[in-house]
């Protein structure tokens, strides 16, 4: 799942980046439009096609918020929030027992909660660097 998530966020960061570039190409290059009565300013920038500009980044922000929604899809379900709270727990005391098991936090220090959660009470310690110990 985490290769799912990292490509979606990948993709809306492509999606973000075409929105950024695309709205600053219009306000570089696009004609003014003119507001109600107000006139429309300065006329249009010399070769620029605002139709065809327009309908190609059109094109591009579909295509990703297409691919966007087929990774979306093949997500796993959600699960109820009964399974999800179990499922965190489940996490806390593994992460709790792997700190535990490399001499990081002292088993004295990692207590279940009254609501199964699990709760490490200091900071782990750092390991000493050996290369420094070796001089």
């Amino acid at each position: 799942m985490n290769d799912v998530v990292g490509q979606l966020q990948e993709e809306v960061n492509h999606l973000c980046a075409l929105m950024y570039n695309y709205t600053g190409s219009l306000q570089r290059d696009a004609p003014p439009a003119s507001l109600g009565d107000e006139p429309a300013g300065s006329g249009p920038v010399p070769n620029y096609d605002v139709p065809k500009e327009t309908r190609g980044m059109a094109k591009a922000v579909v295509q990703a918020s297409k691919t966007i929604d087929e990774i979306i899809r093949t997500l796993p379900p959600i699960d109820s929030e009964e399974e999800q709270v179990q499922r965190i727990l489940e996490l806390q005391v593994r992460v709790a027992y792997a700190l535990c098991c490399s001499g990081l936090v002292p088993l004295a220090d990692v207590s279940l909660g009254t609501d199964e959660s699990c709760v490490v009470r200091r900071k782990p310690r750092r390991r000493p660097n050996s290369s420094l110990l070796q001089k």
